[in-house]
């Protein structure tokens, strides 16, 4: 089970390692949308470790390329 700082440091780097062992060699799964928020499995390709992502809609940008 990862601790509360193992889950700080993984955010803080912005989820491009390994929570467990410090790999980039990560694959996300399907990302699930739900009311604002979203859910992503996640797989360690040099562990085998799994958990999930959660994403928040923070921000909207309009894209203004079809103008």
């Amino acid at each position: 089970m990862l601790s509360t700082s193992q889950c700080k440091e993984y955010i803080r780097k912005g989820g491009v390692t390994c929570p467990y062992c410090g790999s980039y060699d990560l694959q996300g799964g399907f990302v699930e949308i739900d009311q604002g928020t979203a859910k992503q499995p996640m797989t360690c390709l040099a562990c085998s470790k799994s958990w999930h992502d959660y994403y928040e809609l923070v921000e909207l940008e309009e894209d203004t390329s079809d103008s």
